[in-house]
């Protein structure tokens, strides 16, 4: 419920009326949810009259569990796209780089699940090893917009960092610099343990 939620509270704050992104994002959040209730329905029914519903329930077990995945990364997108997008339109500075990168952050957020899935059923070494790199890439990709957008607040997209600031920049980087590392050192390590074994 918490996309449909946040799509009616930026509706009633949205100035005058409400835009058309808003409106598709209120309807996407109500389509995804009719279409988990109504398949949640048909898996936990115990009296089905139809026979395409008898046939969904029977052979629930196998497409459930993709359908609830794909619906929940649909709730996700709607959401973080819901915040995003209202933040823009109330000023909030940012660059296109930020924005691609933080589109990719979201889109290896479902990639690690379906990896770690996979890893977990198969059992093996490269698919882990496929999982543990997507999640550190993940962890990257957010310290990298993070300190982006923290920049943005010391200095707009189109000015100079104030001299007074640079320290605080640097700072800023060297910490991304050294987590990036860390999580690369990491995953070699492990991939050898893991090549030993």
């Amino acid at each position: 419920m918490a996309p449909l939620a946040i799509s009616l509270i930026m509706m009633f704050a949205h100035r005058g009326f409400p835009a058309p992104g808003l409106w598709a994002a209120l309807g996407l959040s109500v389509g995804l949810q009719l279409l988990l209730t109504g398949c949640h329905g048909i898996c936990f029914a115990r009296d089905i009259q139809t026979r395409a519903a008898t046939y969904l329930a029977l052979t629930s077990d196998g497409w459930f569990p993709l359908f609830l995945f794909s619906i929940q990364t649909g709730f996700m997108f709607v959401s973080m796209g819901l915040i995003w997008f209202t933040l823009l339109e109330l000023g909030f500075p940012t660059t296109t780089w930020l924005q691609l990168n933080l589109a990719t952050f979201l889109l290896t957020i479902p990639a690690c699940r379906i990896l770690a899935d996979i890893a977990r059923s198969t059992a093996s070494i490269r698919w882990t090893a496929a999982a543990e790199a997507c999640r550190y890439l993940s962890l990257v990709l957010a310290a990298i917009w993070i300190a982006g957008t923290l920049m943005l607040f010391m200095a707009p997209p189109d000015k100079p960092i104030p001299p007074d600031k640079y320290i605080f920049a640097i700072i800023l980087w060297l910490l991304v610099a050294l987590l990036a590392l860390t999580c690369v050192m990491l995953f070699v390590d492990h991939l050898l343990h893991a090549e030993k074994e």
